[in-house]
């Protein structure tokens, strides 16, 4: 992917296209394609020849090669007057051809009025060719049609003006099936028989014969048309790659063609590969998931890599990043919906803090604070660089998100501090955020705190109800410390502990249990 193509445009859909309707229009530019090549041919023609032709006048160009031509190739066809208005004409200078037969506009007013076969005597075939296009004898044999672009050129130029479309659609029907791959030879020039069919605005069949010889142009001839809204696509990823339609123009799998293209480098280079992609990013995949294409290459880009913060950004307030999908996506609409796409995948496939961070990026923090909660449960008690990590994103929701919106996030939080200050055997600083647990009854100071607690207890969120034993040990050790300077009060709300433990209707693990006895057997005996 030497460049990656830009964005489709704002408020459009990514396969936007004419629908194949209006391609008749495109005539008048295929003819003055034609008339231009063909005077790029005359002027070559002349260079071969030695006859230096880079400062001569069009009129020059066009005396001296009909001179030429009626020397070496039409010698005793027709006269060379008449072959300087053809050429003239074919070359798209019919003004030219006016100063040559100053009878041109009105010498064959009869054949532009009629529609029947010019009937000429004189065997000129200069004349005959010029009556026959302004006669428009789309059938008649054309014969200065020395290779196909004069052909086409003449076919063009005589398609009937009332009901044009059908003998246009027969035209592209006789070049791509009567004709075919085999009369052009396209195995041995593709180009060649790329530009036949790009001349008769036969798009879709030009990617799909290129798609069967070269994947890369294929592609990047398809993304032209596309962004020239001259392609017509398939809504779907599957399927066959181009559908025939009679009657109406072909259609072409577009998405199929840039995911296996995009994905052979969507690692090594995911900025062009999700450019390619940013290109189909409304077609769907046919699956009950509902996802786009899209969608599902930057699920598996984010899910290989890991480096989603590359793909979205961060909003990090220290390092803030935009990404590369908010960089080709055309809406913050469209930006979000994809983030989401992604969160919920990672959720779903166990990637579980790369789902907090995108569920957090696209701001849906119902679903940032159930997951939260859940791992906060998870990871409490397991020292290690994941619980270190869930602690800094844990510290900066609690600043961001308005207290109504955490649940049980802030009660987690200090549980899992206080796991930390205990496994770290800092047992003196588990008093601080004990506190706010008393002070909010999910543990008792005091015998008639229990029953309160036991109450409180069965409202609290599966992950506190499962953190309670070990948080039990923390708050027991942290009485042990106070033992020296408290006294009595300590010893009480110890005494409210081991009732809290005995009347909780959850099983404390006998190991706990038994700690948490041993304990209180030693305050009880100083």
């Amino acid at each position: 992917a030497a460049a990656a193509p830009a964005p489709a445009a704002s408020g459009s859909g990514a396969l936007a296209s004419d629908g194949g309707m209006g391609r008749i229009a495109l005539v008048p530019a295929v003819i003055a394609c034609l008339q231009s090549r063909f005077y790029e041919l005359m002027q070559e023609v002349l260079e071969r020849n030695n006859i230096p032709s880079a400062k001569l006048s069009t009129r020059e160009t066009i005396e001296k090669y009909t001179h030429y031509m009626c020397k070496h190739h039409f010698s005793g066809r027709g006269s060379e007057k008449n072959a300087k208005v053809y050429f003239a004409w074919r070359c798209g200078h019919p003004e030219i051809a006016a100063e040559f037969d100053e009878l041109f506009e009105g010498r064959y007013r009869d054949y532009l009025a009629s529609s029947r076969r010019p009937d000429l005597k004189s065997g000129d075939v200069f004349e005959l060719q010029i009556a026959n296009v302004l006669a428009r004898n789309h059938a008649s044999e054309a014969p200065l049609a020395t290779c196909f672009d004069d052909w086409l050129w003449i076919k063009l130029l005589t398609l009937p003006v009332r009901a044009p479309e059908e003998a246009f659609a027969q035209l592209q029907q006789s070049i791509s099936v009567q004709f075919g791959e085999t009369y052009f030879d396209a195995d041995q020039y593709p180009l060649r028989y790329v530009t036949t069919l790009t001349l008769t605005m036969q798009f879709e069949k030009a990617v799909e014969f290129l798609w069967r010889t070269d994947v890369v142009t294929a592609v990047h001839y398809a993304i032209a048309c596309l962004q020239a809204g001259r392609l017509v696509c398939s809504p779907r990823l599957r399927g066959d790659r181009l559908e025939n339609q009679p009657s109406r123009v072909s259609v072409i799998n577009l998405a199929q063609l840039i995911s296996v293209y995009a994905r052979t480098f969507v690692k090594t280079d995911p900025q062009y590969a999700l450019a390619y992609f940013a290109l189909i990013k409304d077609v769907p995949l046919d699956q009950p998931s509902g996802q786009t294409c899209l969608e599902r290459a930057v699920c598996d880009l984010v899910l290989e890599s890991g480096d989603w913060e590359l793909v979205f950004g961060s909003n990090n307030p220290s390092d803030r990043k935009v990404g590369l999908a908010r960089q080709l996506l055309s809406s913050e609409h469209e930006w979000k919906r994809l983030v989401q796409a992604v969160a919920k995948e990672s959720d779903h496939r166990g990637r579980f803090n790369d789902a907090l961070r995108l569920y957090d990026l696209c701001e849906m923090r119902e679903n940032v604070v159930q997951l939260l909660i859940r791992l906060l449960g998870q990871e409490a008690a397991s020292p290690g660089p994941k619980r270190a990590q869930l602690r800094l994103f844990t510290d900066n929701i609690l600043q961001r998100y308005d207290p109504s919106e955490l649940s049980f996030v802030p009660e987690l939080s200090k549980i899992m501090k206080c796991f930390e200050l205990y496994q770290e055997n800092r047992f003196n600083e588990l008093a601080a955020p004990l506190d706010d647990l008393y002070r909010k009854k999910i543990l008792p100071r005091r015998d008639e705190d229990v029953r309160e607690c036991i109450e409180h207890f069965k409202r609290l969120s599966p992950e506190i109800q499962s953190n309670m034993p070990l948080l039990l040990l923390c708050a027991m050790k942290s009485l042990q410390c106070q033992l020296p300077t408290a006294g009595a009060p300590v010893r009480k709300a110890a005494q409210a502990l081991m009732g809290y433990t005995s009347a909780l209707p959850y099983r404390t693990p006998e190991s706990i249990r038994g700690e948490l006895l041993r304990i209180n057997q030693s305050m009880l005996d100083r």
